[in-house]
């Protein structure tokens, strides 16, 4: 299964709690998902989530690690490239098999 997410930009209080409860949202769902029989699902899109600051939101999304993260972040040593004239995939998670697979 393939899901497509654009979370809650910005970096103020109501913002990161935003973000936190969507991931919550989409953790839970995706969990629903591998329960009925679908692990391989791959969750990509522009998380608005920075991996050394929004620890949070991360935790939400992944708590238990079931999850594997692709960033652009790590692949371009910490930093985002700019500017962003395009919208492009930020972050790919996905359960272990949907990787492998």
């Amino acid at each position: 299964m393939l899901i497509v997410v654009h979370l809650k930009s910005g970096r103020g209080v109501v913002e990161r709690a935003t973000r936190t409860a969507q991931a919550s949202v989409i953790r839970a769902f995706v969990a629903q998902v591998a329960a009925a029989g679908d692990d391989d699902v791959l969750v990509v899109g522009d998380y608005n989530m920075i991996p050394d600051i929004d620890g949070e939101s991360f935790d939400a999304l992944n708590p238990d690690g079931f999850l594997r993260e692709l960033s652009t972040y790590y692949t371009t040593g910490g930093a985002y490239p700019a500017p962003r004239l395009f919208a492009f995939v930020t972050m790919l998670c996905a359960t272990e098999s949907g990787l492998t697979s």
